[in-house]
């Protein structure tokens, strides 16, 4: 009766171990938030031949989590307008953000 005391509270604190070793691994908000805009503007969202097309979004969150495109500088004047219509007030999903904090993001379209 005494080992079997002994076996169930080695048990115990072996399972407890493990639970604690297994520490969920969150994805970093600003990675998740990049993803969310591709998603956003969308793989047919542009098309191109032969060439690789770059941009720059400068945008802000506000206090309703909606992105606010600031500026955009793109090689065409297309790919502006589409990512401004895209991405200006959509929501988007993040936890611990300030509010009017600027944020960067490269756009690559390739063909």
């Amino acid at each position: 009766m005494k080992k079997l005391s002994y076996i169930m509270a080695a048990v115990l604190v072996l399972s407890l171990s493990s639970l604690t070793a297994a520490e969920v691994v969150k994805p970093k908000p600003a990675k998740s938030l990049a993803y969310q805009i591709k998603d956003l503007i969308g793989n047919d969202a542009i098309q191109v031949e032969n060439q690789d097309l770059k941009g720059r979004v400068l945008f802000t969150l506000n206090e309703d989590r909606e992105i606010v495109v600031l500026d955009v500088q793109a090689d065409t004047e297309q790919m502006e307008k589409l990512i401004k219509n895209r991405l200006n007030y959509k929501k988007v999903d993040v936890s611990n953000f300030k509010e009017g904090k600027k944020y960067v993001i490269p756009v690559l379209v390739t063909s």
